[in-house]
């Protein structure tokens, strides 16, 4: 191979613009660099004796199969993010024995390796993403911990994924070929999704959020970095069995009864009558031929507007819910940046402040045949929602609530879930004929309005001296409004004009970061411009972090004190 072949242009296999979803994910993820929201850990168990170098070759063979698991996404000096795709990369992978400890030490091990694996972020810019952890318990057992990034998959991949491992695995142990179909590859799915044009959507949008001017508010605005919580709930067998028939029964999906529910739940905790909160959609176009083998994220995130009248009867308002989904699924492509621009909650301020996730794809579960049998197969994962609703149709039904510990107190969680457990069963049991009729009790949140401490604000970040260099700071607001005035085709923009006011929104704000580091020299935080959205808040920050020496190399200032804010403009699961 000569010098050419080995160049980072000769690696390159494909360039694709990037989904509205992974854009959204992108965004967050430079909005907080350290944060390590949409890091997916997925963790199984493999019972036999395993052959470790060929597992990590079987690895090595997806990543050859699907070559979205080789993408890197890129930012810099570019109008708009793209999407890389390496023709090979090298999987990072480690191998760990600890068969010689006592087992409360391995379990103890392996707990703190994927707490230490959950901190520790990716450079989105170098491939692949992802990364591997082999742990050897004992003579024939091993815990496998894959993580990843979400830009490159969706729930509904990973068992596609897993699948495709053990069977190249398998393959291998017998010294023979896999028997894998041929698979599309996901920029069949991206051409897709640009060639739809829905004409209908922005209309169609604006009448489904016209009055809504913000969410429903059940948590509070912390200023100060918090830990996310997590508890589940599962339904009795029965409870669940009786949700199932009387879904059939009545012509609804579980689906309809869970958010139904929900919606009730989130009424009486904010005091609305009417609310919204997020959902997630599986997004494969059923018109996309072999669309449910393929492996990358189709996912998206449309809102789920509900009303509540009380003297209405269950299963009507459950009908009449299922109707208005069924309308707004038709319309599921677009971003959230671009719903929230049809809507009337301005900018940065949230959509919603709750996601929903109905996780009803198919899990591999136990693998007992051939040479290595796979059980406990698990998937952690956490978005930037203050709360994350995540239901588990399977056996056992369950419900898994993960929030802010810093916006919402745990006891508060523990009695939502136990609300929405009794809402479902007095719905499915038919004890409740009118919507009024449903449970509206709150078991241990008397202090509610207390603990939520809804109506605060965090707290407004502190301004630097502007007594400073005036020359460069007035040569950094030149330099900034030419290019506000690119990206938000503007003329002119004034040194207060606030930039969400001019038509900014997240997508946007990384082509302004993009361009501030192409011709300024500095790495901005996509956060900064959050915290400080006008173009003389702006320039006095990137001014401190010059005067006080707090810039890093090329003048970066992602040294500058972190403050933590709600997170805007939300594009994600």
């Amino acid at each position: 191979m000569n010098a050419a072949d080995r160049s980072p242009a000769a690696n390159i296999e494909d360039i694709c613009e990037l989904t509205p979803m992974q854009r959204g994910l992108m965004f967050h993820s430079l909005y907080d660099p350290e944060s390590t929201a949409y890091l997916e850990q997925v963790v199984c168990s493999l019972r036999g004796n395993l052959d470790q170098d060929r597992l990590r070759r079987a690895f090595e063979m997806v990543l050859e199969r699907h070559g979205v698991l080789r993408s890197s996404f890129h930012w810099r000096g570019l109008s708009k993010p793209l999407q890389i795709v390496m023709k090979q990369v090298e999987l990072p992978w480690q191998n760990h024995d600890w068969r010689s400890l006592q087992e409360a030490e391995r379990q103890q091990r392996a707990n703190d390796l994927i707490a230490a694996d959950r901190s520790l972020t990716f450079k989105l810019d170098t491939a692949p993403i992802m990364r591997c952890s082999l742990l050897r318990l004992s003579d024939d057992r091993c815990d496998l911990l894959w993580t990843f990034h979400h830009l490159l998959l969706d729930g509904w991949s990973m068992p596609i994924v897993v699948k495709d491992l053990f069977e190249y695995y398998e393959a291998l142990m017998d010294g023979r070929d896999a028997a894998l179909p041929p698979v599309r590859p996901y920029r069949d799915y991206m051409l897709w999704r640009q060639s739809q044009n829905d004409p209908e959507s922005p209309a169609f949008w604006r009448g489904y959020l016209a009055g809504i001017t913000s969410p429903a508010r059940i948590t509070s605005n912390s200023a100060a970095a918090s830990p996310y919580g997590e508890s589940s709930r599962q339904l009795p067998d029965s409870t669940a069995g009786r949700l199932c028939d009387f879904a059939r029964v009545h012509r609804l999906t579980p689906y309809t009864v869970i958010a139904g529910a929900l919606a009730f739940v989130i009424a009486r905790w904010s005091s609305q009558p009417e609310v919204i909160f997020g959902s997630v959609v599986n997004g494969r176009p059923a018109e996309l031929k072999n669309a449910e083998a393929m492996v990358g994220l189709f996912i998206n995130v449309i809102p789920v507007r509900v009303s509540m009248d009380f003297s209405d009867t269950v299963l009507s308002w459950l009908s009449r819910l299922q109707e208005q989904q069924l309308e707004s699924s038709r319309h599921s492509q677009e971003s959230l940046v671009d719903l929230q621009g049809w809507s009337e909650v301005a900018r940065p301020a949230q959509l919603f402040e709750l996601l929903l996730a109905f996780a009803n794809y198919p899990t591999p579960g136990c693998r007992g045949a051939g040479h290595v049998q796979v059980t406990g197969l698990r998937m952690l994962e956490r978005t930037t929602y203050p709360l994350t609703l995540t239901v588990i149709p399977n056996d056992p039904f369950a419900f898994r609530l993960v929030w802010d510990e810093g916006r919402f107190e745990t006891a508060m969680a523990h009695g939502f879930l136990d609300h929405l457990c009794d809402v479902v069963t007095a719905i499915v049991s038919g004890s409740a004929r009118l919507v009024g009729e449903l449970p509206r009790e709150v078991n241990g949140t008397a202090d509610l309005q207390k603990l939520s401490r809804a109506g605060e604000s965090a707290p407004a970040p502190a301004m630097v001296d502007e007594t400073g260099d005036r020359q460069l700071r007035a040569t950094m607001e030149r330099d900034l409004r030419e290019i506000w005035s690119e990206v938000l085709g503007v003329t002119p923009v004034g040194r207060t004009d606030n930039f969400f006011e001019l038509g900014g929104h997240s997508l946007n704000a990384i082509s302004v970061i993009s361009r501030v580091h192409e011709r300024l020299g500095v790495d901005l935080p996509l956060r900064r411009l959050f915290e400080s959205p006008t173009i003389a808040q702006l320039a006095v920050e990137l001014t401190s972090a010059a005067r006080s020496g707090q810039s890093g190399p090329n003048g970066s200032v992602t040294a500058l004190p972190r403050r933590r804010r709600a997170i805007p403009c939300k594009d994600t699961q």
